[in-house]
């Protein structure tokens, strides 16, 4: 779905969020298309630390199982080591955001 319609609508860039793209599959096909039509890939790994994330979870009403939670953890950061990502405490909203920007910014230099 992603290569036949959403790359077509914004070539100059695609963001992946979440496990559901954190698989080999997914990496390898990504990768291959890259290489196809000349594109970066670009890792960042978001990372917050222990007391936003439980003020986040509580904030939302989560009942996440800790066991749930540290694997999902252990998960992302296995794959952005993978892909060598550039990790980003996102504790400030707005900081996070300027990071990103220019990693994009250096990357399409």
């Amino acid at each position: 779905f992603w290569s036949e319609t959403l790359w077509q609508l914004a070539p100059a860039l695609t963001i992946f969020d979440g496990a559901r793209f954190s698989t080999g599959p997914s990496l390898t096909y990504v990768r291959g298309f890259a290489e196809e039509v000349g594109a970066p890939i670009i890792g960042v790994h978001l990372v917050a630390s222990p007391d936003a994330l439980a003020d986040r979870r509580a904030g939302r009403g989560s009942n996440q199982s800790p066991t749930w939670i540290k694997g999902a953890t252990t998960g992302a950061a296995n794959f952005a080591r993978k892909i060598g990502a550039t990790e980003i405490v996102a504790d400030d909203a707005g900081a996070v955001f300027r990071q990103v920007r220019d990693l994009i910014a250096k990357a399409a230099e």
